[in-house]
Formats: C-alpha cells, structure tokens, sequence
C-alpha cells in the first residue's frame, strides 16, 4: 500500500450511495460521509456541525458499496484524495473527493439491521487484500 497518498476515516453514510453508470459502462457510486469533530471542551466555542467528505467508489467496489451500505451506516473507508476542477463561466470551483480503495462497514443504525449483520460470518474487508 502506497502512503504518499492515504486516506482514512471513520464516519456515517449521509444516505443511501448512489450507483451510476457512466456512458462507457464503469460503476460509479457516490456517497456522503459525516465525521463529527472531536469535541475536547463544550466551554471551547468549537464549531457543532459535522463534517462531511464526498466518497467515490468504482466498478466493482461501487457495487459492494451500494448493496450494503445505508444512511446512517457507521464505516471506516481507505481511499486517496481527488481534487476535480470544474469551469463554470469565468469560476473555476475546486471539489475534493475520496475515491475508495476499501471500505468496511462497522455497524448498521438500526437494530433490526445490526442483529442481521451480527448474525452473518464476519465479512470481508473490500477492497483490501489479505
């Protein structure tokens, strides 16, 4: 694994990803991803609001990502960071990604749900070899 590069974060899924697919046929799933900061003193005037990172999955990833992954969903995620330059007139806006190397999903916001998922064999981490 290359660390120039890496990115990880813990968070939960904003809503349900979203799976496109583009018109040369790759798979393409889009999801937020919301980190609350670390809160060290209420007195401390830190910012309440929470954090969040847009996620890009591919292909196959993009997939897994949509079949198990729900709003509300608590996950660790591996990726790289992308920054995407866009035009509009004479503004140029700048939008920095996540595209997902791996994801694993730590447990789901529901509890019917999480007893499921408890339930099953210890899943795979994607995208991540072993």
């Amino acid at each position: 694994m290359h660390l120039h590069n890496h990115v990880q974060l813990i968070g939960r899924a904003g809503h349900d990803p979203q799976l496109l697919t583009l018109t040369d046929g790759t798979l393409r799933a889009g999801l937020r991803l919301y980190l609350r900061p670390p809160s060290t003193d209420s007195t401390a005037g830190d910012d309440p609001c929470n954090h969040a990172y847009r996620l890009v999955a591919w292909n196959k990833l993009a997939v897994r990502l949509e079949e198990r992954v729900k709003r509300g969903d608590s996950l660790l995620v591996h990726g790289t960071l992308v920054n995407r330059v866009q035009r509009i007139g004479d503004s140029t806006y700048i939008r920095t990604e996540v595209h997902l190397t791996a994801f694993r999903l730590l447990h789901g916001r529901s509890i019917t749900r999480s007893v499921r998922i408890a339930a099953e064999a210890p899943g795979p981490n994607y995208g991540l070899r072993e």
